[in-house]
């Protein structure tokens, strides 16, 4: 079969949420990923805000 052909079977048949990007991979699992990512790199910035930010505290009451 023709590549262009089964390409568009596929596109046809998985629906345009589960679209193939150039070099083969779905790209709604690399955003999925990449969201994931993202949210796990900002909440433990979030934590180590306030990690830091409750030992800096403690540091000042205790001289003051």
């Amino acid at each position: 079969m023709d590549v262009a052909f089964t390409c568009a079977v596929s596109q046809l048949l998985d629906g345009p949420g589960n679209s193939l990007s150039v070099n083969g991979t779905r790209t709604l699992e690399t955003s999925m990923k990449r969201r994931v990512r993202n949210g796990a790199l900002g909440l433990a910035a979030l934590a180590a805000v306030f990690y830091f930010g409750f030992i800096a505290l403690l540091v000042y009451r205790s001289h003051h």
